[in-house]
């Protein structure tokens, strides 16, 4: 759950960037992994572990619309008063999908993309005490991710210990603009869009670089059966470069750790621990206002995977901040939700 809703759209086109394991070297969905902001869940869980080829399909919810300020709640009257641009809230619901194949045992490549419904709403203050009113509401495709997942070390691929090196790119296919609307105010306006942070495409070419370490545990189900608990660490760095209009969304730092307990042999508890930092937006010529974005967040993602056949599996997910700095007034997601189910295909 992100501060900043110019940062909300880059991540999101982002998803398949940040890539990290359970037991394999398999490539997860990102951005955020289970597809929501700062979670890189290894969502597709054992389902067709070994196979070649995977589908992944899900839909993610995410409503910011609680007002922040550096380390707590705000209010809008406190934030009118240092901001010239407020964000009231940002509405997304989105589908993501990702394909995953495997090249080698030790190469996985995966591509994702997202298809985006958001409603904005935002505020300007015209002059001192006087705010205008902007709602936007638009769809439109994300960008174009693309991930791997390499073990270069055979030495240190062995059952209980995998280290994995990860990498990625984010291409600018998705939509650039959307349709410029008139504020709502009593004083002749031109039509303006959303900063380009937030609509589906950003238009900059992103990088991504990671590791991550996993380690599977010895575990039972409630009925007495062996099964393993993974225990994954990573860390990842992603780069933005200038994108639309020369803006720049700010570069993230992630660490995370995330692991599951078998309840069954088809039903796995999934939880993860994960901290991000990110940076400020650079506006370019936009003429957007994005100095309150960027900030510090520790996210807690608890969610439940069930295996209905070895090559079909389903997942949900909610995602709840244990920490949050930002570095000025923001609007942020008291919740986020996901659902989504995984096909493997091949031998």
């Amino acid at each position: 759950m992100r501060s900043s809703p110019r940062f909300r759209a880059a991540l999101g086109a982002f998803l398949s960037l940040v890539a990290l394991t359970a037991q394999t070297p398999r490539v997860a969905l990102a951005s955020g992994g289970c597809g929501m902001e700062g979670c890189p869940l290894e969502t597709r869980g054992p389902a067709g572990e070994g196979k070649r080829f995977s589908l992944d399909l899900a839909y993610q919810s995410i409503d910011q619309n609680q007002l922040w300020n550096g380390g707590g709640e705000s209010s809008l009257a406190a934030i009118s008063t240092t901001a010239h641009t407020t964000d009231l809230e940002t509405r997304t619901r989105d589908w993501v999908g990702v394909g995953v194949a495997r090249i080698t045992d030790r190469i996985v490549v995966s591509a994702a993309i997202a298809y985006f419904d958001r409603l904005q709403r935002s505020e300007v203050q015209h002059h001192t005490g006087f705010f205008v009113p902007t709602e936007w509401s638009f769809r439109g495709l994300g960008d174009l991710g693309l991930t791997a997942s390499v073990r270069p070390f055979a030495s240190l691929a062995t059952a209980s210990n995998q280290l994995s090196l990860l990498g990625g790119i984010k291409l600018p296919t998705g939509r650039r603009h959307v349709d410029a609307v008139v504020p709502n105010g009593p004083f002749p306006t031109p039509a303006i869009e959303p900063a380009p942070g937030v609509r589906p495409g950003t238009g900059s070419v992103d990088g991504m670089a990671g590791v991550q370490f996993s380690h599977p545990l010895a575990g039972r189900t409630v009925h007495g059966d062996r099964e393993s608990i993974p225990l994954t660490m990573g860390a990842v760095f992603r780069y933005s470069g200038r994108g639309t209009e020369d803006y720049r969304v700010g570069n993230e730092v992630q660490l995370s750790l995330d692991s599951g307990y078998p309840v069954f042999r088809s039903v796995r508890l999934i939880g993860q621990l994960s901290a991000t930092s990110h940076g400020r937006d650079d506006p370019g010529s936009s003429g957007a206002a994005p100095h309150h974005s960027g900030g510090q967040s520790v996210l807690a993602t608890p969610g439940l995977r069930i295996q209905w056949t070895p090559l079909l599996a389903s997942y949900a997910y909610f995602q709840f901040r244990v920490y949050e700095r930002s570095n000025g007034p923001q609007v942020v997601a008291p919740l986020q939700l996901m659902f989504g189910t995984t096909c493997a295909l091949g031998w």
